[in-house]
C-alpha cells in the first residue's frame, strides 16, 4: 500500500472555510474537519497534513544514515538510539496496512 505521492498542498486560508489538502489539480487527498477546534488548530492541522509526505521522506532518508555504535548512539547523525527507534516507529505507523 502506498500513499498519494507528494507534494501535498493545502488550500488557501482560512482553513475552516477551505480545508482541502490536495496533490495536484482535482486530486484531493484530505479534508480537515474543524468541529470543536480553534481557528489556529485548524490552520496548524492543515499545515501538518500537507507536510506529511515531506516529513515521511525525510525520516526515511535520515534512517538510511544511521548505524549504532557501542554507546547506543548513531554514528552518522549523533542522536540517541531511542530517537532512531521513534523515527522508525513513525515510518511504520505511516506505512502500515490497516
Amino acid at each position: 500500500m502506498t500513499h498519494t505521492p507528494g507534494p501535498w498542498l493545502r488550500n488557501i486560508k482560512p482553513a475552516r472555510k477551505y480545508s482541502a489538502i490536495f496533490a495536484g489539480r482535482n486530486k484531493h487527498v484530505a479534508q480537515v474537519v474543524s468541529r470543536g477546534l480553534s481557528d489556529d488548530e485548524v490552520e496548524a492541522n492543515c499545515n501538518l497534513i500537507a507536510a506529511a509526505p515531506d516529513l515521511l521522506a525525510v525520516l526515511k532518508e535520515a534512517c538510511k544514515h544511521t548505524s549504532i555504535n557501542r554507546n547506543g548512539m548513531t554514528s552518522d547523525l549523533h542522536v540517541p538510539y531511542s530517537i532512531v527507534e521513534q523515527m522508525q516507529a513513525a515510518i511504520a505507523k505511516a506505512e502500515r496496512d490497516s
